[in-house]
């Protein structure tokens, strides 16, 4: 949790269009999950989870998304401060490798726009 507040702390909203974030109550429901294109020093996608038993270093979760479905397994690479995780698409009926989500369908499931419209507004 520190990092996350340590992260809070640094960024500055004025000059980078991302969204503000929020934090509510968890829900009854499944877990939820978010997929951000962040397009910080390098073009890269954010994937938020919540999620137990991430510290063991290997999960399998079942996406039901407006865009990922399907079986994934997220597994961390690297170790200390290079330690990074790797999203699998599992093989399963969810799975088309024809299916390109991220040039088919950049717009956001919440807001309608893509990340080129909002940096744009931001402005």
């Amino acid at each position: 949790m520190r990092k996350l507040q340590e992260y809070e702390r640094k960024r500055d909203l004025r000059r980078t269009p991302e969204p503000r974030g929020r934090r509510g109550r968890r829900s009854a429901r499944s877990p939820r999950f978010v997929v951000q294109k962040h397009d910080a020093s390098s073009l890269h996608y954010d994937f938020r989870l919540e999620a137990d038993g991430l510290r063991t270093g290997h999960v399998k979760v079942w996406l039901d998304g407006e865009k990922l479905t399907g079986g994934y397994a997220l597994t961390r690479v690297g170790k200390g401060e290079r330690s990074r995780w790797m999203l699998v698409k599992m093989d399963d009926e969810g799975a088309d490798r024809r299916r390109k989500p991220v040039k088919t369908q950049p717009e956001s499931v919440v807001s309608g726009r893509t990340v080129e419209q909002v940096a744009e507004e931001a402005r």
